[in-house]
């Protein structure tokens, strides 16, 4: 009896202390597994807590010391010279070399990693003494430091692999080392980080109920960057308590967007291209205003330079005489209420078109080529706050090289806006882009996803490392 007592109490104090640990969420169920492969944006911001790239964005998009500390192009700019910076450690308290810079970034270019697509103008990258890294590239690229600042890129020690039954599975340089306890993942400090105070020394992961993104149970202490339908189950949940918390709207680029299907009818005749087009811009705009959605305008986010400035205008399509059918592969979340079957029978009385759909999860591209879509819808942010960032993704989705899927005229226009060096003339190159891309109907623009930053007061953001992509190391406790 005084021995199931005692357990007992063990049991009871291990939830108290628990409990007292701050937490962070929410996670998706695939972590912890091998960065290389990641495939949603969830996941790239827990390992960004973990490990730092070579080179880091700030919060406007300037380029900012990561693991090297300096760097420099050659006079052709196919070159890049990395020197690493001698006083950052990993996790384990071995130095960084460059040696394991070289192999944490053609672990990526090897394999089929999201990452992979935007570093397609590496052709070679090598080891040297003294801590010097090369980067020779196959074309000017100036958007290729941004590409290397994404958190999946960050640098591993040479030779490690992921042990998916380690407790400590990841060795990075970055402010906070994975570990896993009594089965709860945490994030402890790392003692070897050196470049900034971290405040709070723990956090627990809350991950989500399931692949649909759902939550439910504890709410978490912070989430930097969460969108409002997440934040619509936080309310309905019981053990929210409004005046605990603090919402507040933040700068993002997350917008949706549908895409004729290589594999499909639609993308293979213009004239059925362009009719599609009107039908989805119409069907998109009444659900927008339904939701109280703003549209987004085009292929690159409102805000990123090369976004064209207002959405596409709407001309009423006629009902067509004969039945028209369209297979849409798509996401859940806003995308299900949209064809919901309520929906999908107002759009075929109204329109005479019959839409098949097809649910995928993420990252689950054979998913979509056997389905063989129409439209395949997108929905996220890209990527470093470059007009780039937005495309790379785009191949993997469409199951084709986005140049050939464009054709030759529009990737003429794609491989100017990529390779121009001006800023003034690179903004203009990317509108151009956009206006073309809409005008050949490949694309009909979705909405805008609102983001938000959610945190108990007993905490507060210091502002201390401004990212674009959330640092917990900025949160300390409200004394």
């Amino acid at each position: 009896m005084k021995l199931n007592l005692f357990i007992g109490l063990i049991i009871l104090w291990s939830h108290v202390v628990n409990a007292s640990i701050l937490s962070f969420g929410y996670v998706p169920l695939s972590f912890p597994r091998d960065p290389v492969e990641f495939d949603q944006f969830d996941e790239h911001v827990v390992l960004g807590q973990i490990v730092e790239p070579l080179v880091d964005s700030d919060g406007d998009g300037r380029i900012v010391p990561g693991v090297a500390k300096e760097w420099h192009f050659s006079t052709n700019g196919k070159e890049i010279v990395f020197k690493i910076d001698p006083e950052t450690k990993f996790s384990n308290g071995e130095s960084v070399k460059s040696s394991d810079v070289v192999f944490s970034i053609a672990r990526h270019l090897s394999s089929s990693s999201q990452s992979k697509n935007f570093l397609a103008d590496i052709a070679d990258i090598k080891s040297e003494k003294n801590g010097i890294v090369i980067v020779l590239l196959k074309n000017k690229n100036p958007a290729i430091l941004k590409a290397l600042t994404r958190d999946q890129l960050g640098i591993i020690p040479a030779g490690w692999s992921f042990d998916p039954k380690s407790n400590s599975p990841y060795i990075g340089t970055g402010p906070y080392n994975l570990k896993k306890h009594d089965n709860q993942w945490v994030l402890e400090a790392n003692s070897y980080y050196q470049k900034a105070p971290v405040a709070i020394k723990k956090w627990r992961l809350l991950f989500y109920n399931d692949t649909n993104l759902n939550v439910s149970g504890e709410i978490p202490s912070v989430m930097p960057d969460t969108t409002g339908l997440t934040l619509d189950q936080i309310k309905k949940n019981p053990n929210f308590q409004a005046n605990e918390y603090l919402i507040e709207p933040i700068l993002g680029f997350t917008q949706s967007s549908f895409w004729f299907h290589p594999k499909g009818a639609f993308y293979k005749t213009p004239e059925l291209r362009i009719l599609g087009q009107k039908l989805l811009n119409e069907i998109v705009q009444n659900f927008c205003q339904q939701e109280g959605l703003v549209r987004s305008t085009g292929l690159i986010p409102k805000g990123i330079q090369g976004s064209l400035e207002a959405a596409m205008p709407i001309e009423q399509p006629q009902k067509s005489k004969t039945r028209i059918k369209m297979k849409v592969a798509t996401r859940r979340g806003a995308f299900a209420r949209l064809f919901s079957q309520e929906n999908l029978k107002r759009i075929h009385e109204k329109y005479n078109l019959d839409i098949e759909v097809k649910f995928f999860e993420y990252g689950d591209m054979k998913a979509i080529q056997d389905f063989e879509p129409d439209v395949v819808t997108g929905n996220w942010a890209g990527g470093f706050n470059d007009p780039t960032g937005f495309l790379a993704l785009l191949g993997p989705l469409l199951g084709q090289d986005f140049k050939k899927y464009l054709g030759s005229n529009l990737s003429e226009l794609l491989s100017k806006a990529e390779s121009e060096q001006e800023f003034e003339k690179r903004v203009i190159a990317f509108k151009n882009l956009g206006q073309e891309i809409l005008k050949s109907a490949y694309l009909t623009p979705g909405w805008r996803v609102s983001t938000f930053e959610f945190k108990s007061r007993k905490i507060k953001n210091r502002k201390f490392q401004i990212r674009y992509t959330p640092r917990l190391i900025n949160y300390v406790e409200v004394e």
